[in-house]
């Protein structure tokens, strides 16, 4: 069991999140999406109203290209912290598995103990029940003996 322990310490032990985390996190939350939501509004926005000082015309090609290398440097932090996910998934299922595993054999011995006490208990029970008629057939002789039964001569 102390192998198991010291195997969940190292699959698990390390639980610092590194930069694909780090960044996976940032872009998958409510507040990143709200905040690109807005500025590509604004981008669109401006550049379809500031005249003079708009610098992406429509269809709005840098804008896209923006969008584009977003995708490609972020895509990877997102894959390879969920391959790391998964490998920590991975690990946590086979360490439980192995947990069942010890689990069910210290089940199993508990349970032979248990029947074998059982057995014993039943023995025991069976050699007291004799014993406690020896004793009162014991018991009957000696009242027998010390208290005889009394004749009456008329």
């Amino acid at each position: 069991m102390e192998e198991l322990h010291q195997e969940a310490l190292n699959v698990f032990g390390d639980t610092r999140p590194d930069i694909s985390d780090r960044i996976a996190g940032v872009i998958s939350s409510n507040p990143f999406i709200l905040v690109m939501s807005i500025i590509i509004i604004a981008w669109i926005t401006f550049n379809a109203l500031a005249g003079i000082l708009r610098f992406d015309l429509y269809p709005f090609v840098l804008l896209n290209l923006t969008l584009g290398l977003m995708s490609a440097y972020t895509g990877p932090f997102v894959m390879m912290s969920q391959n790391k996910t998964e490998r920590k998934d991975r690990k946590l299922a086979e360490y439980g598995v192995q947990v069942n595993r010890t689990t069910e054999t210290k089940a199993e011995e508990i349970l032979a103990v248990l029947h074998s006490n059982l057995e014993h208990s039943e023995e025991t029970r069976h050699d007291i029940e004799l014993i406690y008629e020896s004793l009162r057939g014991i018991h009957t002789e000696l009242n027998a003996i010390n208290h005889p039964k009394r004749t009456h001569h008329v």
